[in-house]
């Protein structure tokens, strides 16, 4: 996560959910590479686009709608790539994609676009697949080595991040049933550590804040789990998202 400052990690956690949050990703990973804007699509098993958001600097040369297409085109084209090259593989790592090694995303090919260039993260999320398209405005210089590099080494808190935002998207009506047990039968203490887990800290740094016990900070995440009904801290967040 050294690409990533912790301040700017919580900042999206934050953001997840809201319309803000691929403008917050963007501020992040400006931190290392330049980037002006971004579209954030999910993807159906079928190539069916779920949905689509984009960030607010994208500007008068911007079209997000049109642009989320050809995120799900370009996805659609590398996919049958891989196929027809005997490639064809369960798809589980984030995956970078640029005109200057991968042909399928060449803008050329998706009609004339007023951006200098533009890349895309393909993020596995189980089932669908969601894909971020970052952007640079005419009069700016390509995605270079070292751009390109950068934005690789931030590839696998950003595919957290973003189904983070998806599943709490997913999941703002939260069942009666997993909204009273957080209500009712979590305990004061396992309900606090969750909220600070979702928030993006530590368990060391919760124990300090609680004044408790690193390991009693997992016996309550671990109780809190079970009582929700979770596996995963992204699950978690999404839910404490969807709870407010």
């Amino acid at each position: 996560m050294s690409t990533f400052t912790s301040a700017r990690f919580a900042e999206c956690i934050r953001a997840a959910g809201f319309d803000d949050f691929v403008a917050t990703l963007v501020q992040a990973l400006n931190q290392t590479v330049s980037i002006d804007c971004a579209v954030l699509v999910d993807v159906g098993p079928d190539g069916t686009r779920l949905s689509s958001c984009a960030s607010h600097r994208a500007g008068p040369c911007f079209d997000p709608s049109a642009e989320a297409i050809a995120c799900a085109s370009v996805f659609g084209a590398w996919r049958t790539c891989e196929r027809s090259a005997g490639k064809a593989r369960a798809l589980r790592d984030p995956v970078l994609l640029h005109r200057s090694t991968d042909e399928c995303a060449d803008r050329s090919l998706y009609g004339s676009v007023p951006m200098a260039d533009r890349c895309f993260v393909v993020l596995p999320r189980g089932d669908n697949t969601a894909i971020l398209g970052l952007y640079r405005r005419p009069g700016n210089r390509s995605f270079c080595d070292a751009d390109r590099h950068a934005i690789s080494a931030a590839i696998d808190v950003v595919a957290a991040l973003a189904d983070i935002h998806l599943r709490i998207g997913a999941v703002r009506n939260v069942p009666r049933d997993v909204e009273q047990a957080w209500n009712a039968g979590l305990s004061d203490r396992e309900r606090a550590v969750a909220r600070l887990l979702a928030r993006g800290e530590t368990s060391r740094t919760i124990a300090a804040m609680l004044g408790v016990a690193p390991t009693s900070v997992i016996t309550y995440k671990k109780r809190a789990f079970v009582k929700l009904g979770v596996t995963r801290q992204c699950e978690l967040t999404a839910l404490v998202g969807a709870l407010g």
